[in-house]
């Protein structure tokens, strides 16, 4: 068996991909569906739903809403809240966000120049290779999952001094 080139596919959303006009939370909901759903690991898991927009928008992750229309910079926080939430806290999540908003010209497109080279990257090194037993495909999922903790750690820890920078 060799890894499909479709379990890498995952859908980046370019900033010219996010209407320029507001979108109403319903509206918002669908374009996450169309543009990340492909995403998903199932179905049944939504990318967002109202609640964890409006607890982002409370925590000060994201821009509130004008008259309960999201503009074109909540949605693009949104795109990497969803990136970084499968990683970080919800504290840590903002303070990346923050922190990137603060040193980028033009934050949202340096997080998808990024994506892309490292899904690109992903490519070059797992397309096509061969899994011949379960005992390999055990062996390269530990060996993923392990450098996932191991880059988390590493985040959180530099994220960590970053913010002790931030605050002398």
């Amino acid at each position: 068996m060799q890894i499909p080139s479709d379990f890498i596919n995952f859908n980046t959303v370019k900033s010219d991909d996010i209407p320029e006009i507001q979108l109403y939370m319903d509206q918002v909901l669908d374009f996450f569906e169309t543009k990340l759903g492909a995403n998903k690991r199932t179905d049944q898991e939504p990318i967002f739903t109202k609640t964890m927009i409006n607890n982002y928008v409370k925590a000060n992750v994201v821009p509130s809403p004008v008259k309960k229309k999201y503009a074109k910079e909540a949605i693009m926080d949104l795109i990497m809240v969803y990136a970084f939430k499968q990683v970080l806290s919800l504290q840590d999540t903002k303070s990346l966000i923050k922190a990137l908003n603060q040193i980028e010209a033009e934050p949202y497109n340096h997080f998808i120049s990024t994506e892309e080279a490292i899904l690109s990257a992903l490519k070059a090194d797992y397309i096509g290779n061969e899994i011949d037993s379960d005992e390999t495909l055990i062996a390269q999922i530990v060996a993923l999952t392990l450098e996932a903790s191991i880059k988390k750690r590493l985040a959180e820890k530099l994220l960590d001094q970053l913010s002790n920078s931030d605050s002398k």
